[in-house]
């Protein structure tokens, strides 16, 4: 079975558009309205909360043909500022590599959160896009276990 939602089709024609976002926020919006306009029989939801879990907050949520496609999405950033098409960038650092994964593993939870207790359920996503070139090394410190 292939995939509903062609994330990787819709992850390059979001490339294409908009190559750098301000924010996680602009980010979440910008891929949002990628999908609508690929998907435009698609329900699209920002900030989703399921009834299985009121403190759960989804990125995105796709409907399509009544049946859910998650996504969550991190956009970590190293201190810049950028001019693209006459369009200031200024993003901040946001260190702290060690939370970033964790926080990455969590959306991954959420996931399967929604996997394991929704039968609309049909696939669902987790996307991580940076600026910072040290998340592609491995780590630093080695785990020590106890």
């Amino acid at each position: 079975m292939g995939l509903i939602l062609d994330i990787y089709e819709v992850m390059h024609q979001l490339s294409i558009w908009r190559p750098i976002f301000h924010s996680e926020a602009d980010f979440q919006f910008s891929l949002a309205w990628m999908i609508k306009e690929q998907y435009p029989n698609c329900d699209i939801r920002l900030e989703f909360v399921p009834e299985f879990n009121p403190n759960l907050h989804l990125d995105i949520l796709v409907i399509l043909d009544g049946k859910w496609i998650p996504i969550e999405l991190k956009y970590t950033t190293k201190k810049c500022i950028k001019t693209i098409n006459d369009e200031v960038y200024v993003l901040k650092e946001q260190g702290a590599k060690d939370q970033g994964c964790y926080n990455y593993l969590k959306d991954i939870m959420r996931i399967e959160e929604f996997r394991d207790k929704s039968n609309k359920f049909i696939e669902g996503y987790t996307i991580k896009i940076t600026s910072e070139i040290s998340y592609l090394k491995p780590p630093t410190k080695v785990n020590r276990q106890f």
